[in-house]
């Protein structure tokens, strides 16, 4: 890529859970991927250009919207303009409070987190309605999508494994036509489901690239 893309953009913006992080999963036994090879750098690498990765292991799209929101209405403050790769995550990640927390506050629901076995078994017993949590997410993703057209932000979304179907959503021309670890196949994840591995985090950086140079370096 040359030099136009350091001009156009500031920085290479990527967000989502375990998957866009990259490093240290526990899947990971051998600490093959690091920084320097995740797709985030990957694609940094390419277009020649700073990266900030905003991947939180365990994260729902609640927090995918809100970081979003907070960072895109700052970069647009103080001029600065991103290009952003968003990897949305399970629809069955909600934030709740939790007063047990350290410090209190919301955390996303599921296994190894705040929240007792007790309440978990107690919440997705009673209180869990796969329809309406679905529903909920598809909300939070198609308003990441409102707010990055309206301000202007050029933006590649992909999803980490299942992809929302079923909600008319305000753009789609911008998404990934399959889910990040459908892309990356077996021999892309450590133990043929897990976490990315080497080969999976160079192959999600390519086909993540093809989509943005569609989009926006025609």
């Amino acid at each position: 890529m040359d030099i136009q893309t350091k001009l156009k953009y500031d920085l290479v913006y990527c967000i989502g859970d375990s998957q866009t992080r990259g490093v240290h999963q526990l899947d990971d036994t051998l600490g093959e991927v690091t920084l320097l090879n995740r797709f985030s750098t990957l694609i940094g690498e390419y277009y020649q250009l700073p990266v900030l990765n905003k991947g939180v292991p365990g994260s729902g799209n609640e927090y995918v919207m809100k970081t979003l929101y907070t960072d895109m209405r700052e970069y647009r403050r103080t001029g600065v303009n991103p290009l952003v790769f968003c990897s949305y995550t399970d629809a069955m990640r909600k934030e709740l409070y939790c007063a047990n927390a350290t410090p209190p506050g919301r955390h996303t629901i599921g296994p190894n987190t705040y929240f007792s076995e007790e309440f978990l078994k107690e919440y997705f017993v009673n209180h869990f309605d796969w329809d309406s949590i679905k529903l909920d997410s598809a909300k939070l993703v198609d308003s990441s999508k409102i707010l990055m057209k309206y301000l202007g932000i050029s933006f590649v979304d992909v999803y980490s494994n299942e992809i929302l179907t079923g909600y008319d959503f305000i753009t789609t021309e911008e998404q990934m036509e399959i889910s990040l670890m459908k892309y990356a196949g077996p021999e892309g994840m450590f133990n043929g489901e897990g976490h990315l591995n080497i080969i999976g985090h160079r192959k999600v950086a390519d086909w993540l690239i093809a989509k943005c140079n569609q989009l926006y370096f025609k």
